[in-house]
């Protein structure tokens, strides 16, 4: 369902549905169902499920100032609202209702993802209130000057 709701207009089928971000060299910090969690990423994922990309030419203070924003949303709870209003933007083709999503808690994964970056002035294309896991994924893999795929 992620796939189909986060699918621009005539590009083909995502290959992501989901993003994290990696908050040291062990754990991922991600919003799921359960709300907003910090776990070990080689607990719950295996290397063939995910594809990590490392930003380069961010100093290492702010690449920690970014981990430590997403980790203070740790507990929060998840932002299906946000979900329905993608759903409803997917169904009309349109960015538009998401635009009704100005509450900063209750993040969705790219949300949590895309303001963390935020902080530091980083962004991924797109405005961090239409960001979905496909836009991510289609700027760091084609921005190879500012990331890199590791695994």
């Amino acid at each position: 369902m992620i796939r189909f709701m986060t699918r621009s207009r005539g590009e083909p089928k995502p290959w992501v549905s989901h993003v994290a971000i990696a908050v040291n060299t062990t754990d991922i910090v991600e919003a799921l169902g359960e709300g907003v969690v910090q776990r070990k990423l080689s607990a719950v994922y295996k290397p063939r499920q995910i594809r990590v990309f490392r930003p380069l030419n961010i100093p290492e203070a702010a690449l920690r100032r970014i981990a430590h924003h997403a980790q203070l949303s740790v507990g929060q709870k998840y932002g299906w609202g946000k979900v329905a209003l993608q759903a409803l933007d997917a169904m009309f083709n349109v960015r538009f209702f998401r635009n009704f999503a100005v509450v900063d808690g209750w993040p969705i994964c790219s949300w949590l993802l895309g303001a963390a970056y935020a902080i530091e002035s980083y962004t991924f294309g797109v405005d961090t209130r239409y960001l979905t896991p496909d836009d991510i994924a289609d700027y760091v893999s084609t921005h190879h000057q500012r990331y890199r795929r590791i695994s």
